[in-house]
């Protein structure tokens, strides 16, 4: 089972009979469609011979290491940017394991760490523009650069 549902009701209220069924029908239906996509992959990786399986896994492979380990990317920036799909792939790849599989490279780390450093690296580029750009003296925004770039070593070192 890829999703269940879970409710947890407050004591003081009634739950909806009907409300529960609907859910539980809904998760299963979904759950139905997911081993059905789960099939065809399989069928589809079954049809192939050895020497394409292994060109396929080294092409995922090689796709997973550039967007986790080289650019540290998110769950779905890896889906979306890396592997180039869209939305309609993310509860499916979670389903086959990708994002258990994401989430355990970064044991131990917050993965939300990366995407801080990225927006604020970003920033610091951003302010440096913008402070080339000007005719007078930027000394605040020299001050917001080195705090932001300060701020960018502390993550990494808690990394």
């Amino acid at each position: 089972m890829c999703f269940g549902v879970t409710i947890i009701l407050d004591n003081n209220v009634d739950p909806k009979p009907d409300l529960l069924e609907a859910l539980d029908k809904a998760s299963e239906v979904f759950n139905q469609a997911m081993k059905e996509l789960e099939d065809k992959s399989e069928q589809y990786w079954n049809s192939l011979t050895k020497e394409q399986q292994l060109d396929a896994f080294c092409a995922i492979s090689r796709r997973i290491h550039r967007g986790e380990i080289e650019e540290q990317g998110s769950y779905r920036y890896v889906l979306y940017q890396v592997f180039g799909f869209g939305p309609e792939a993310y509860a499916q790849a979670q389903c086959a394991g990708y994002l258990a599989i994401h989430n355990s490279i970064y044991a131990g780390q917050n993965p939300d760490d990366h995407v801080k450093i990225d927006v604020l690296t970003r920033e610091v580029e951003r302010l440096k523009k913008k402070y080339k750009s000007m005719e007078h003296d930027g000394g605040h925004y020299n001050t917001a650069i080195g705090v932001l770039q300060e701020r960018i070593q502390e993550i990494v070192k808690t990394m």
